[in-house]
């Protein structure tokens, strides 16, 4: 239960942190007006926006029943994490790839909301295990490292693959050419994501 708790606390973490990035620049000020995301400064009195009842309530309910609610969603599952509402408070969401049952109670304590998608959990991790497999194995050269991370992007449906600017191209055509569904594949340098759409490419703010 440990690790779904870290796993809850780093969910926090990394919403705070992916809203941060487009979180105003302007001096810290808790009014509503600029304070739609908080910043990554540990004072920032926006935190205390953020910290709400139905953040509690739905961390709580994520840490001791999600595991077996997810269970229940087998092949179904692509994914969940946190978000929240125009009034600052926190839901869950989950990703499906068709609709499935899911316990009302449940749904009610982590303000749960339903996307559904094209590719599984299954699909996204199994991918993402081969190329990291066979692009990224150990290097004797600090040069030839060309993929930094690769891992599933829940929000974006895809296998997120981070790569060095220079080798953006090169590795785009190398995991073509291997065969991989780059419908699936969000190829990454700096703060953009491209993500291939058949024949051609769309870009995402990150």
């Amino acid at each position: 239960m440990r690790w779904t708790q870290n796993l809850m606390i780093l969910a926090v973490v990394v919403s705070f942190h992916v809203h941060a990035q487009n979180a105003p620049t302007a001096p810290l000020d808790n009014s509503a007006a600029n304070c739609r995301f908080p910043t990554r400064n540990p004072a920032d009195p926006c935190l205390d926006r953020f910290m709400t009842p139905e953040l509690d309530a739905v961390t709580h309910a994520m840490s001791t029943h999600w595991e077996r609610v997810q269970a229940s969603l087998g092949s179904a599952y692509a994914g969940t994490w946190l978000d929240y509402d125009s009034n600052d408070k926190a839901y869950q969401v989950v990703a499906l790839t068709r609709p499935m049952p899911i316990d009302k109670d449940y749904a009610t304590q982590a303000r749960l909301k339903t996307v559904y998608v094209t590719y599984s959990d299954a699909e996204l991790q199994a991918v993402s295990n081969d190329i990291a497999q066979r692009f990224m194995l150990p290097f004797t050269k600090r040069e030839e490292i060309r993929i930094t991370s690769v891992g599933p992007d829940v929000k974006n449906n895809c296998v997120r693959v981070d790569v060095l600017k220079k080798e953006l191209e090169n590795i785009g055509n190398q995991l073509t050419q291997a065969g991989y569904n780059m419908n699936l594949i969000c190829l990454r340098e700096g703060q953009l994501i491209t993500v291939g759409v058949g024949n051609s490419v769309k870009v995402l703010q990150d």
